[in-house]
Formats: structure tokens, sequence, C-alpha cells
């Protein structure tokens, strides 16, 4: 089992997927607040990566509630729990584990949270039957995830974007996950005893200089070289991309669409 993150886990990706959960944090808090999450509870973090949704969950549960980060990469592991103890924050506890191998106590959990983690997986419908199991009678399971990532798309069009988005579709394509997960994930809900309460979609739309612009600018950056890798993107078409971007950003009304995802909340019967 691979363990780390397509664009690895090196300083330059953790800056980004810290600014990543700063723009998408009121989407994350908005749902925490809609199923509930609260005082007291026991939550669990699934794919915590580095732990930025792990500690803004510990500020809501507080001294008496705990949340349990989980994460393949055992640097990112190392990271939380460093940051724990620096900030003498005592409810949080990271711990290495796959997401198919989770050896976690059945009926522990009062929310088990995750975003953009099923995704990036193989045998969904597995994750689904260990998270009901996971959770207490009345325990809720609440879910970010991508639905359709080929709505992404930038205004006006420029074909040296659409290249980049192109071969990051492909790359999509040819990984064994499903990337659009979203829309399958109510029937696994309720094979598995978990009745779905919430439903919704989220998609932004930004300009140059806001921060969402700057989401996927940080992303198809870095991803880029992941690309030509892949054998899916040529050094010509990057460095075309790089040098067509500032121009977007200094186009009058040039708009991003980020790609649809969803958001459940799904009870334990």
């Amino acid at each position: 089992m691979k363990k780390d993150y397509i664009l690895g886990t090196d300083q330059a990706e953790l800056d980004r997927l810290g600014f990543q959960h700063r723009v998408w944090s009121e989407d994350a808090f908005s749902l925490w607040k809609r199923g509930g999450v609260r005082m007291g509870l026991n939550v669990l973090d699934l794919g915590s990566g580095p732990g930025f949704a792990t500690f803004d969950l510990a500020t809501i549960v507080g001294a008496t509630g705990s949340v349990t980060g989980v994460d393949i990469s055992q640097a990112y592991v190392d990271y939380g729990n460093h940051q724990a103890q620096v900030r003498g924050v005592n409810n949080v506890e990271f711990i290495q584990r796959s997401i198919h191998e989770l050896d976690l106590e059945h009926g522990r959990y009062d929310v088990i949270y995750c975003r953009w983690v099923l995704s990036w997986v193989n045998d969904v419908d597995k994750i689904i039957q260990e998270v009901s199991k996971l959770l207490k009678p009345g325990g809720v399971f609440l879910v970010q995830e991508y639905a359709q990532w080929g709505t992404f798309r930038i205004e006006p069009e420029r074909s040296e974007v659409r290249a980049m988005i192109e071969a990051c579709r492909e790359s999509w394509r040819v990984m064994p996950s499903e990337i659009d997960i979203a829309p399958q994930l109510p029937a696994m809900f309720h094979r598995f005893g978990l009745n779905l309460e919430l439903k919704a979609t989220i998609e932004k739309v930004s300009s140059p200089g806001e921060m969402v612009w700057q989401w996927p600018t940080t992303f198809l950056h870095l991803y880029s070289h992941k690309l030509i890798e892949m054998g899916l993107l040529t050094e010509e078409e990057r460095d075309a991309f790089v040098r067509c971007w500032p121009e977007m950003e200094a186009t009058p009304n040039a708009m991003i669409i980020t790609p649809l995802m969803m958001e459940f909340a799904a009870r334990k019967t």
C-alpha cells in the first residue's frame, strides 16, 4: 500500500494543504455544525493529513471530547502529534493507519469526518462498512468528496490551461480509484445502515486575486511535475501553461469554476 500523497509530503505540499484548508474551512465548519459536532463528542478525522481540520474539530469538542486523526502518511502523523505537543492540545491524537486496515475500536465514535479521501482510494464500500462499525448508534458520518471533477474550468478558455486540465483528468482515469465517487455514496450508506440526513452540492466561482483562485493555482503548478513523470504532459506544455497563467490573472473578468463536490451527513440507525 502506498504510504504517500500524490504530491508527496514535503514542505511545499504541507503549505499547500494548509492553504487548501483555509479556502474550504468555512464549508467544513458549516457541515460540522449541521451534522451536530459539539462539545464532548469523540470524533475520528479519517485521512487527516497533517491535521488542519483535526485541530479545528478539537476546538469544537473541547476538553471533554476527543479527536483522533488517522492517516496513512507517517510523516503527517508525526507532524500532527508534534503540533499537538507544542500547542499543548491534549484532546488530539494522530495514528498511522491505512484506511483499508483501520483496526480501531468499534462503536467508539460519535462523528467520523472525511474530505477528499474516498475519491482517492478503492474498495470504498468496504470502507463505508467499517465506518458504520466504528460509529456509535446514532453517530454520524460527515463526508465531502468530488462529484464531477470535469466541471473544473477557467474562463476565458485558453488551450494552454485546457491541456493541463485534460492531463489531470487523464491521470484520474488511469488511477484505480474513482475520483467522482460522491454520487455513489448514498447507496453505500443505505447498504451499511447509515441513514442519509443531508445532501448538498458545493462549487465555487472565483476571480484573480481571491483565495479560491489561488487554490487550483498551487495545485496545478505542483501537480504538473507529476503529470510529466506519468507521461501525460510534456515539458513544453507545462512551460506554456506557466507562461499563460499570469496572463489569465491579468485578464479582466477571468473566472475559475471549481470542480463540483457533494457533502453528506449519514447517521447510523
